[in-house]
């Protein structure tokens, strides 16, 4: 909550302090432009010209004080310092012709602006800041005092006055409000954004952690799937179990003669008792296997062939003749040593 009320804070003088570069280079240069009109346009020697020579003169000096305070970030005491001279001004400037000058619309400015540069309450105390002038420009200009008049004078000032108070300090409020609330609702979104930021990092590292365990568990499984085991000195067994696809049969093609190339068996048995399918394209797979086998220098053994996965194999065309061939896996383990012992 304080963050929130001290960033308030920082935006909102941020744009009084923009407001108020705008309005004192705008005011400047348009009290720049009257004074040159009265330097070089009018009748300097009439005591009246001379007097609202002094007030501009006197408003463009203030401005630049004021311009200075924001300068070195005291945009509060730049605004005071731009509109106390300015409505004085006015009062010097209005008296001698009183309530009917011109110079009297311009106390809604500070009013006005007040709301919007300085804290609400100031628009109301430079609205009654106004009512004094006006009031004071009635009570000094050379006309016949009336209480009357006056007392008319005071309320007619205190209701213009009153009414510009209360309006803008209406509006900036409200405009701060939006401020206020445009603010949490950013404050919200980043706490949105780094809860799911947080999130999505916990969920990246779980997805990690599943896709290594994945890729061991497939490893393991890959390995698992072709089991070459010894049985003997320098004799191995592959049990085939289930069936066997394209993609089983290639990585069963793999780690076979991987491994053979790895412990230079002598023999080899081929255990087709478990196979339960084969079709032709994976019977010339393992065709082609055995004699990739028997090129590493071991003499492949085939195993528990059943009637059908021998008719898969004849169905390839291709000479199986030189394959040896036994009933089971004792048979061929025999044979096996009995050629390692010769």
């Amino acid at each position: 909550m304080a963050d929130r009320q001290i960033a308030l804070w920082n935006e909102e003088r941020e744009q009084r302090k923009r407001a108020l570069q705008r309005i004192l280079i705008t005011g400047s240069s348009f009290i720049f432009l009257l004074i040159l009109y009265y330097v070089f346009g009018v009748d300097l020697s009439v005591g009246r010209n001379q007097l609202a020579l002094g007030c501009l003169v006197g408003v463009l000096v203030a401005a630049a004080i004021s311009g200075w305070l924001v300068s070195i970030d005291q945009p509060e005491w730049a605004t005071h310092a731009m509109f106390i001279p300015y409505m004085l001004i006015i009062l010097v400037v209005a008296t001698p012709v009183g309530v009917t000058s011109r110079g009297m619309y311009g106390l809604f400015i500070p009013i006005v602006a007040a709301a919007l540069l300085l804290p609400a309450r100031w628009s109301l105390i430079y609205a009654a800041f106004a009512v004094v002038v006006f009031v004071s420009t009635d009570l000094l200009s050379p006309q016949p005092f009336s209480l009357n008049t006056t007392i008319l004078n005071t309320l007619f000032a205190s209701g213009c006055f009153g009414t510009a108070a209360a309006t803008t300090s209406f509006t900036a409020r409200r405009l701060r409000q939006l401020l206020k609330t445009s603010i949490d609702h950013g404050k919200e979104l980043e706490r949105n954004q780094s809860v799911l930021e947080e999130r999505v990092q916990k969920r990246t590292l779980y997805l990690e952690k599943a896709l290594d365990e994945l890729q061991r568990s497939s490893e393991t499984i890959r390995q698992m799937s072709v089991p070459v085991l010894p049985i003997a000195e320098r004799v191995l067994v592959l049990p085939l179990v289930g069936s066997i696809d394209l993609s089983r049969a290639a990585l069963l093609s793999d780690e076979l003669l991987n491994t053979i190339y790895q412990r230079r068996p002598h023999t080899i048995l081929i255990d087709l008792t478990g196979l339960t399918t084969i079709d032709q394209a994976v019977a010339e797979s393992l065709v082609q296997t055995l004699s990739a086998v028997r090129l590493l220098g071991t003499e492949p053994i085939v195993v528990g062939l059943r009637s059908e996965t021998v008719q898969a194999l004849l169905d390839t065309g291709i000479d199986i003749s030189h394959i040896r061939t036994f009933r089971d896996v004792q048979s061929g383990l025999g044979y096996a040593t009995s050629k390692i012992s010769y």
